[in-house]
């Protein structure tokens, strides 16, 4: 990544492996692309811990209140789903 080039291919692990195909990388994914572009590494990286966490509540939010709920139990089914042990225990995986 130093060349400014995305990584399709790396000849150096046994006969070759597709490095672009691992979904770890986060190439594509928008807010890596934005967050690291404008941001140094470190403070990007945290970041997305808290965009992650931020999403899925803003996400769970719309959700619950497309099921028809009012806004006071949306909210918290967000928040409730937002921060529980899932992506509590899984904090470790950014997710990408």
């Amino acid at each position: 990544m130093s060349q400014n080039k995305i990584p399709l291919w790396n000849d150096m692990i046994a006969g070759g492996f597709p490095t672009l195909a691992e979904g770890e990388t986060g190439v594509f994914n928008v807010f890596n692309i934005l967050l690291y572009k404008f941001f140094p590494t470190i403070i990007a990286f945290n970041l997305s811990y808290v965009l992650a966490f931020l999403m899925s509540t803003i996400g769970m939010y719309f959700f619950a209140k497309r099921l028809k709920f009012t806004p006071f139990y949306a909210f918290y089914i967000s928040i409730i789903y937002g921060y529980s042990g899932y992506f509590i225990a899984h904090i470790s995986n950014l997710v990408n």
